[in-house]
Order: structure tokens, then C-alpha cells, then sequence
């Protein structure tokens, strides 16, 4: 066996340990996690009223990513949206939040090795900006919510901010 191919099979095998450290992890908390049928590397975490998670992982980090469609009210008011997404990315713990396609999309790294207590910490900043951070902005209904529900809302609150 060549030395890249030890290396390869070294890198592969430590990839492969975080994966299952990560998985038992996410578990213990309560996610149902399913892999990815394409991707070795690529976990789906889903978690009754939570946000769903893609984990991406590999040697180095771990990448998170989760997103939300934009309602009608929010395609028609990008300015307010932006300023909505501005909002939490001034709150949040370790989230990035942007917009893309008409998508309210998130995105966190970890980096290092795993370790038990440090990744637990990550995980509930993480959950509190994709989570606790969204319910507690109005707008997130607003935005992001039935668009039907949320002109009810509109009409009840006089905002000037109509589909």
C-alpha cells in the first residue's frame, strides 16, 4: 500500500470516528439522524420542533446548515427582510444567517477536534439561534410563516408591510 493511500485510509478513519461520535451525540439529544444515501459525509438531524440540520463532516470541521423558504410577504419587502436577517445575525451565538433564492438560510462551522462538553456548549448556542432566536422575532412569522396567518397579524399590528 502506497503512503497516500495510508494517509487517505488514516484521514478516512478519523472522519468516520467523528461520525459516529457526532451521531450519538446528536441521538443523546433527542435528533433522529439519518446519513446521507449519496454523501458519506453529510448526516440529516431532525428533531420534533426544532429546526432540521444538514451536518456536514470531515477531518478538519463540521458545518451546519438548515434554511427556510421566504413567504410572499417577505418576496415582496426584501428591504424589511434584510433588515429582519441583520437583526439576528446582531443576536446570534454562532450563526450566520443570509438570504439566497428566496431562502432564509443558516450556516455554522465547528472546528477542532470533537470533544463531549465543548460540542455540547456549540450545540446549544447553535439550537438557540436556529431555534429560540427565530421565535422570539415577530418577524419570523411575519416572513417566514403562512403568509395567510401572518396578514392577519399585519392587520392586527397596522404594519404598512402588505403582499
Amino acid at each position: 500500500m502506497s503512503e497516500m493511500e495510508l494517509i487517505s485510509q488514516k484521514i478516512k478513519g478519523k472522519t468516520m470516528n467523528k461520525k459516529n461520535q457526532i451521531t450519538t451525540h446528536f441521538e443523546y439529544l433527542g435528533y433522529e439522524v439519518n446519513p446521507s444515501e449519496n454523501e458519506d459525509h453529510i448526516l440529516f438531524c431532525v428533531k420534533p420542533s426544532y429546526t432540521g440540520l444538514i451536518v456536514d463532516l470531515n477531518d478538519i470541521r463540521i458545518n451546519f446548515y438548515s434554511n427556510y423558504e421566504i413567504n410572499r410577504i417577505g418576496k415582496c419587502n426584501p428591504d424589511k427582510v434584510l433588515r429582519y436577517v441583520n437583526d439576528l445575525n446582531t443576536k446570534s451565538n454562532t450563526t450566520t444567517f443570509y438570504v439566497k433564492d428566496d431562502v432564509l438560510a443558516m450556516s455554522t462551522t465547528y472546528t477542532g477536534k470533537y470533544d463531549r462538553s465543548t460540542f455540547a456548549a456549540f450545540l446549544s448556542a447553535l439550537e438557540y439561534d436556529v431555534n429560540n432566536l427565530l421565535d422570539l422575532s415577530t418577524e419570523t412569522t411575519l416572513y417566514l410563516g403562512d403568509p395567510d396567518q401572518a396578514e392577519n397579524y399585519l392587520h392586527d399590528n397596522s404594519s404598512s408591510a402588505f403582499a
